[in-house]
């Protein structure tokens, strides 16, 4: 059987419906449902996969307590900003609440516990947490609670972390945490001095005799 001979009007044809019946099929619907490769970070049951997610919080760089808005992307925080609705700030962040993120992420933060190799030296040594929950335990577990004192920070009104310490001292018998904040003495201590004198009879400030401490342990910072 020969086969017919095409010619170049039918082979025109023939490629012009070729070509439309390809983009045809380019363009068909996509029935498949649209995967996401999700963060390793458990995100929140709020947090949508590509959508960022606002938080309205506290910051907690110094005493004031400014009003912050953290943008949250995958389970992660991206972007601090001021609360524009809150009362001490109204959304106006200085460069310590925007820099925030770096006790998150910065590369020269602290990943485990450490140890200082000498006393009075510089020089610190990684530890396993399993080795320093054990050096924490035997150096509580001291005879007389009375001798164990807790020193925190930021601001004089109890949070939930002044409460945690609290019942973790009064669990070991110990006196209750002590405030202490730098920014208060600095900025009042005309005002806190005379306070000392009108309780006690001296007008100056207490001074925490650390170096005399046989054990100190630093939580939330690297000094």
């Amino acid at each position: 059987m020969k086969s017919k001979p095409i010619t170049r009007r039918h082979f025109l044809k023939l490629s012009a419906a070729a070509g439309t019946a390809a983009v045809v099929s380019g363009c068909t619907i996509n029935l498949q449902q649209t995967e996401y490769l999700e963060s390793y970070v458990r995100s929140p049951e709020d947090a949508l996969p590509g959508e960022d997610t606002w938080y309205a919080t506290t910051c907690r760089q110094c005493p004031a307590g400014c009003g912050i808005l953290v943008r949250v992307s995958d389970g992660r925080a991206r972007k601090i900003e001021g609360n524009p609705v809150h009362p001490i700030n109204r959304g106006r962040l200085c460069a310590r609440g925007h820099a925030g993120l770096q006790v998150l992420y910065n590369p020269d933060r602290l990943r485990s516990p450490v140890r200082q190799a000498q006393r009075g030296s510089a020089q610190f040594e990684p530890l396993y947490w399993e080795e320093a929950l054990q050096q924490v335990a035997e150096h509580l577990s001291s005879p007389k609670p009375e001798s164990i004192a807790f020193i925190g920070g930021y601001g004089t009104t109890p949070d939930h972390l002044y409460w945690l310490a609290h019942h973790f001292l009064q669990a070991l018998g110990g006196l209750p945490p002590l405030l202490f904040d730098l920014h208060s003495v600095v900025e009042g201590r005309k005002v806190l001095s005379q306070t000392n004198a009108d309780l006690f009879g001296v007008e100056t400030l207490p001074v925490f005799d650390i170096a005399e401490a046989d054990v100190v342990f630093s939580f939330g910072a690297n000094f």
